[in-house]
C-alpha cells in the first residue's frame, strides 16, 4: 500500500446503507488505488496515480466487513465478487496524484497477543519486498528490469518501508486500520517536513 500526502496508499444495483468495521479515521481517508498502481518517479520523488473510484472485494471479505456477504453490489452478474463505490457513502476516492511518504508490506496474519502491529525493515529487506510486489515484470526486457530495479532502490532508500502483521482476528480490523492511520500521518508529516527544509 502506498500512502501519500491525505489519503490512504473501488452500478446498477443500489447500494445498501451498511457501515464497515474499519476504523473511523480510516474511513475519513481517501482511497487512492487498490490492487495496483503506477509509480512515477519525477523531480527526484515518486508519486503515485489514482485508480478506479471502487475497492473490488470477495464475499468472505464484504461479510467480515460490513456483517453480510451480498451487503454490496457485485461487479458483474456471473462473477463472485464484489465492490464497494468510493463515492463518498461510505469511502471517498482520491483524484488527485498524491507524492509517496511510505510504503507499507502485508505479512501473513498471526494469532499473537502484540498484532496487529507495524514493523520497520532495512533499505536491502524493503527493496526484496518491493521487487516481489511488482506486476507484470516479466514482460520487461534486460534495459526496462534494470530501470525498474535502480526506481525501487531508490524508493527503498527515500521512503520508509513498513511491515504490517495482521491478527487473525478480524475483530481487530478496526484497530489495525487506526494503527495504520496513526503511523501514515506520522511519517507523511516528517516527508512533508523535510521537503520543506529541502526546499529552504
Amino acid at each position: 500500500m502506498y500512502r501519500g500526502t491525505g489519503c490512504r496508499a473501488v452500478r446498477r444495483e443500489p447500494v445498501r446503507q451498511v457501515h464497515h468495521r474499519g476504523g473511523s479515521r480510516a474511513a475519513r481517508n481517501p482511497v487512492l488505488c487498490e490492487d495496483i498502481t503506477p509509480l512515477i518517479e519525477q523531480d527526484g520523488k515518486f508519486h503515485v496515480e489514482p485508480g478506479y473510484p471502487r475497492v473490488c472485494l470477495w464475499p468472505d471479505a464484504v461479510e467480515k466487513l460490513f456483517g453480510a456477504p451480498d451487503a454490496l453490489p457485485r461487479l458483474t452478474p456471473s462473477w463472485d465478487k464484489y465492490f464497494l463505490p468510493l463515492d463518498g457513502k461510505n469511502a471517498k476516492f482520491e483524484e488527485q496524484r498524491r507524492d509517496v511518504s511510505a510504503v507499507y508490506v502485508f505479512a501473513p496474519r498471526v494469532e499473537e497477543a502484540d498484532a496487529p502491529r507495524i514493523e520497520t525493515m532495512s533499505s536491502r529487506e524493503a527493496l526484496l519486498n518491493l521487487v516481489q510486489n511488482t506486476y507484470m515484470n516479466w514482460l520487461l526486457d534486460r534495459r526496462q528490469r534494470a530501470a525498474e530495479f535502480d526506481a525501487l532502490g531508490k524508493l527503498a532508500t527515500q521512503v520508509p518501508v513498513r511491515r504490517i502483521v495482521p491478527h487473525l482476528d478480524h475483530g481487530r480490523i478496526g484497530a489495525l486500520c487506526e494503527l495504520i492511520v496513526a503511523d501514515a500521518e506520522r511519517l507523511s508529516a516528517a516527508y512533508n517536513s523535510a521537503a520543506r527544509v529541502f526546499v529552504r
